[in-house]
């Protein structure tokens, strides 16, 4: 295989590009004396400092782009599992809400048939799949007011014109990238319900893991795990609360006790083809 050398960084291909069609070509040299030499010297040092000023405004402005924007190119990138919080890309700022934990609420049942229907009023004729996940869709188990739904789309989900419009008009803003991790987006919206609305592709195994956990919890004969999972959910609140940590922090601190119950769900059920490796 021939050596090839690094690639040049995109932003500086984009530079180059940009800096031959700035303003204020040079221009030849002339030999010009008295007050007429003076402006034209003048003229001179005006351009190239509009010249200097302009080519680092563009090299600032396309390296910031290519390092928040544009999508990552390592091989974890384009991993299709494996969540890399490294990866996520921020789109809009999220709602702040408390880190609490609640007594289960009956309401949650119509509040998420009254979001389903939005959503699949919003979604037209795309095919979508709308399914009621995370705590809230546990009945009797205490849960964060916030409703989760999982939707899939048969489409590929990056391209976004064909949903994130819809969905838009509907109240559902986007907030969260995730394409390390199933391709996944995140919409979000909190009138008249605080909504997560999780966006992944038909046939998603992520979202027949979650399916699991939920049919798992529901049943009455896993009362044990149902307590295991509350009293994990409480102490994780509790250990924010000390520490000043956020969802994620959240999420990390219960997720030993949510995998042990999911592998056994998944196993229960048969599905052991979606054990985690």
């Amino acid at each position: 295989m021939a050596n090839s050398l690094p690639a040049c960084p995109p932003w500086r291909e984009q530079l180059a590009s940009t800096t031959n069609t700035l303003p204020f070509r040079p221009v030849h040299k002339m030999a010009i004396s008295g007050p007429l030499g003076v402006i034209a010297k003048l003229f001179g040092h005006l351009r190239d400092t509009w010249r200097l000023k302009t080519t680092f405004w563009a090299m600032f402005t396309m390296s910031t782009h290519m390092s928040t924007n544009a999508p990552a190119t390592t091989a974890k990138a384009h991993a299709s599992a494996g969540f890399s919080p490294e990866m996520v890309q921020a789109v809009a700022q999220r709602a702040r809400v408390p880190l609490v934990i609640r007594d289960y609420d009956p309401r949650s049942v119509d509040k998420y048939e009254a979001i389903a229907k939005r959503v699949n009023d919003a979604l037209g004729t795309l095919r979508a799949t709308i399914h009621h996940v995370g705590s809230t869709s546990i009945p009797g188990l205490p849960a964060k007011p916030i409703i989760d739904v999982d939707v899939t789309l048969a489409c590929d989900l990056a391209d976004e014109h064909l949903y994130a419009p819809l969905l838009a008009d509907a109240g559902f803003k986007l907030v969260l990238r995730q394409p390390s991790w199933h391709q996944n987006r995140l919409f979000e919206c909190t009138e008249p319900t605080h909504v997560n609305l999780h966006i992944f592709p038909a046939g998603c195994a992520e979202v027949e893991r979650h399916l699991a956990f939920r049919d798992w919890l529901r049943d009455e004969d896993h009362e044990a795990d149902r307590e295991a999972y509350v009293a994990a959910k409480r102490a994780a609140v509790e250990e924010c609360r000390r520490t000043a940590g956020d969802g994620r922090a959240y999420n990390a601190k219960k997720a030993p006790v949510l995998r042990e119950i999911l592998a056994r769900a998944l196993r229960g059920s048969g599905r052991t083809d979606l054990l985690d490796d």
